[in-house]
């Protein structure tokens, strides 16, 4: 689900939203309702609430609980017991105020999601796409996605798709984006954390993700050098429940790349988990910001501060989107 709500002193009002349950878009709901709990901990932020947005001739309702990190931004999942509608972990970010009519400048894009179609029909298989393009006032133009389709891996270029944005909810509709074009509401933080908008897939697959802003002004110019540090790394959610998650840092010098993972797979035995593995490889950055961990069989899109990467192998049966953060040290 991506949606748009309006908080009046804990009181949801004039929600938007959109919701893709098993590869069926909603399209654009409307006339929902639900709170935010009064009560609140000072200690740790946490509130509980609710939500009803009408579906299918009925109503999705679900109870959450949420922590507030600031006055932009809270994390939101389902408390209901047993989850009978239907369950939600995200984020909740400051929307786009009425006067943004757009995205402009340079992006990133990731979304995931899972294919049921294919030959792993039981668990279905994972879909990782990542993506780099440029945006001006109506239109997305310079659009190259790459996907990794339970271990088919492709990348299309879409010259144009134009856009419409509604001011009210932040909702931006796209047109010729994708087969299946996705839905995108804009968010007021992409200058405190580069989160441009959230994205609902409306293709069979359930997709959802996000946009980081790339640069603004003249186009990107980047290098390996721009990849220099520490970086934490992670993967998104596996899906399909097949391939399991990593979790790491990489040191980047002019290039190369040093670094200690600890992997968990879903399976038994003495590979179950793999602790404390050294890492090492080189890493390849073009101006437009695309790229390559070429012993690691990754593609790669990156601003400087976050990577984000999809196996380029027909080996990575069940990909996973892999995202690399800058890091900053804190002392304990």
């Amino acid at each position: 689900m991506a949606a748009n709500i309006t908080n009046a002193s804990g009181t949801i009002t004039s929600p938007s939203a959109d919701l893709n349950i098993g590869g069926t878009p909603s399209g654009q709901l409307t006339g929902g309702s639900g709170s935010f709990g009064t009560t609140v901990s000072s200690g740790t932020g946490r509130g509980t609430g609710t939500y009803t947005i009408p579906y299918g001739g009925g109503t999705v309702t679900c109870g959450f609980a949420y922590y507030i990190i600031n006055s932009a931004d809270l994390y939101v999942i389902t408390n209901d017991t047993p989850v009978a509608n239907a369950f939600i972990l995200s984020r909740r970010l400051l929307s786009a105020s009425s006067s943004v009519t757009g995205l402009n400048g340079y992006y990133l894009a990731a979304f995931t999601g899972l294919d049921t179609s294919g030959s792993n029909v039981d668990a279905g298989n994972n879909s990782v796409s990542i993506g780099t393009f440029q945006a001006g006032a109506t239109s997305i133009t310079n659009a190259t996605v790459y996907t990794n389709n339970g271990g088919e891996y492709v990348s299309n270029s879409y010259p144009l798709a134009t856009y419409v944005v509604d001011p009210t909810t932040s909702r931006m509709s796209i047109a010729n984006f994708t087969a299946n074009s996705p839905v995108v509401y804009l968010t007021n933080t992409v200058t405190e954390d580069d989160i441009a908008s959230f994205v609902i897939g409306t293709d069979p697959n359930t997709s959802g993700g996000f946009i980081l802003l790339q640069t603004t002004g003249s186009a990107p110019n980047f290098s390996a050098s721009s990849v220099s540090g520490g970086y934490i790394f992670g993967t998104s959610e596996d899906i399909a429940g097949i391939s399991g998650s990593n979790v790491g840092q990489y040191n980047f010098t002019s290039g190369n790349f040093t670094g200690t993972t600890d992997v968990v797979n879903v399976t038994t035995g003495p590979n179950s988990t793999l602790p404390n593995q050294s890492i090492s490889g080189s890493v390849t950055v073009n101006a437009d910001g695309t790229g390559n961990l070429p012993a690691n069989s990754v593609t790669i899109v990156t601003n400087g501060g976050v990577i984000l990467g999809v196996s380029n192998t027909s080996q990575a049966v069940q990909p996973l989107l892999y995202i690399w953060v800058a890091q900053t040290l804190v002392s304990p």
